[in-house]
């Protein structure tokens, strides 16, 4: 009996184990999300723009593997693939959602 019940706790762990997010998987669904509530946005919409955040997340990660030797060149392309954020949102979320999206991104960054 005890076997059986240690053999149940093992394989719940590590069934939840292989479900996990990634950290990128995480953040892509915290912006979607948020993005999602604030802007009221579909759920269509909502996959488009986590679908987007990934894959901003994967060209970032292969500039660190090409240029994790030149911190200069790394941050110039991290920065550059950072402000093409901005006009991808653009062509997901449309014009009027996106000037609604900019407003807040300006309220918080400029802390208000």
């Amino acid at each position: 009996m005890k076997y059986i019940f240690l053999s149940v706790i093992l394989l719940t762990i590590t069934g939840s184990a292989f479900t996990q997010q990634s950290p990128a998987e995480e953040i892509a669904a915290k912006i979607a999300n948020r993005m999602k509530d604030s802007l009221q946005l579909t759920t269509t919409i909502r996959e488009q723009v986590y679908n987007a955040n990934l894959q901003l997340h994967d060209r970032k990660m292969s500039m660190w593997q090409q240029f994790r030797n030149s911190p200069d060149t790394l941050t110039r392309m991290i920065q550059h693939i950072e402000n093409s954020r901005d006009s991808i949102y653009k062509q997901i979320i449309g014009e009027e959602k996106f000037s609604a999206y900019f407003l807040r991104k300006k309220a918080i960054i400029n802390n208000n």
